[in-house]
C-alpha cells in the first residue's frame, strides 16, 4: 500500500515537472524578429537604414569614415509589441515584394540572425499589402 502511494506521488511529481518544462520551453519557441527597413534611390542614391533589434529598440545606421555608427531612435512600447508580432505573422503571408522605382521603400525581416522575408517598392505604392504597408509604418513611427 505504502508502495502504491510513493509510486503515485513520484508520478505526480514526475507530470509536474513535464509540464513546467514544457511551459518553459513554448515560451522560449516564441519567435523573434528584428527588422531592417529605410528607403533608397532618388537622384543622390542615398540609402537610409534603420534598425529594430528583437528587443524593440530601433536604431538609424549612418555610414561613417570608421564603418558605421548608429543612433538610437527610441524603443517599441510593450503594449505595441503584440500588436508587431501580429502584423508580422500576416505579413510573412506575403512573398517577397521586389519593386523598383525611383524612390524606394524597403523592408527586411530577421528570426534568429536570418533574413527570412524582404519587400522592395517605389515609395507611394498604392497596392501595397496592407499587412506590409501597415507593419512598415508602426515600426517607423518609433520615437525617443
Amino acid at each position: 500500500m505504502y508502495m502504491t502511494k510513493d509510486i503515485t506521488i513520484a508520478a505526480l511529481a514526475l507530470v509536474f515537472a513535464i509540464s513546467c518544462k514544457s511551459k518553459q520551453l513554448n515560451k522560449q519557441q516564441k519567435q523573434s524578429y528584428a527588422y531592417e527597413f529605410g528607403d533608397y534611390g532618388g537622384f543622390t542614391g542615398s540609402k537610409t537604414v534603420k534598425i529594430m533589434n528583437k528587443d524593440g529598440a530601433v536604431y538609424h545606421l549612418l555610414p561613417s569614415i570608421s564603418g558605421t555608427d548608429s543612433v538610437f531612435l527610441g524603443q517599441m512600447p510593450d503594449s505595441l509589441r503584440s500588436d508587431l508580432d501580429l502584423l508580422t505573422i500576416k505579413a510573412l503571408k506575403h512573398e517577397r515584394i521586389n519593386e523598383t522605382g525611383n524612390m524606394n521603400a524597403y523592408l527586411k525581416i530577421y528570426r534568429n540572425d536570418s533574413l527570412i522575408r524582404e519587400y522592395d517598392w517605389p515609395m507611394g505604392k498604392k497596392d501595397l499589402p496592407v499587412e506590409i504597408s501597415n507593419l512598415y509604418d508602426l515600426i517607423n513611427r518609433v520615437k525617443k
